[in-house]
């Protein structure tokens, strides 16, 4: 599973992911983090360039629980 933080700088994307990485590690789940531009085989999947092994990954964010629209 992927799980991205996306946002503006200073927008909390840090916090965040501290927060839902100490809550999955005390659930029981490895975590492992990374900054895009650290993996160049998930870049250049997700800006299309290469295709190995990665031709099932649904790019639409996931929201368990959706914010309802104004």
């Amino acid at each position: 599973m992927i799980i991205a933080f996306e946002g503006i700088e200073g927008s909390g994307r840090t916090t965040h992911l501290n927060i839902a990485k100490k809550y999955l590690e005390e659930e029981g789940y490895g975590v492992i983090t990374f900054g895009l531009q650290m993996s160049k085989l998930m870049g250049e999947r997700i800006r299309g360039r290469t295709f190995i092994g990665f031709h099932d990954i649904n790019p639409r964010p996931h929201t368990p629980c959706p914010a309802p629209h104004a």
